[in-house]
């Protein structure tokens, strides 16, 4: 089963190329803090789930990167 975070995070490569893409896009994330949002709820992750305010962020950052993000990609449930 992959997670809404492990769908995004692979559509841009791995962590470090989307805190870069989103870097470009003004907004400032670093890789760890992003590959967290893998984790656990109990281990301080969001348990896959990608923060709501960083959808449009990650959207834009997409859209400046060429990379191709579909409605399933940013569906929460875990697929």
């Amino acid at each position: 089963m992959t997670t809404q975070a492990d769908r995004v995070i692979a559509r841009f490569g791995n962590p470090y190329r989307l805190s870069r893409a989103l870097k470009r896009g003004g907004v400032i994330r670093n890789a760890p803090a992003i590959y967290r949002w893998t984790y656990p709820r109990e281990r301080g992750g969001t348990g896959g789930v990608v923060p709501a305010q960083m959808i449009a962020p990650i959207i834009t950052a997409a859209r400046l990167d060429g990379v191709l993000l579909t409605q399933d990609d940013l569906d929460p449930r875990e697929t």
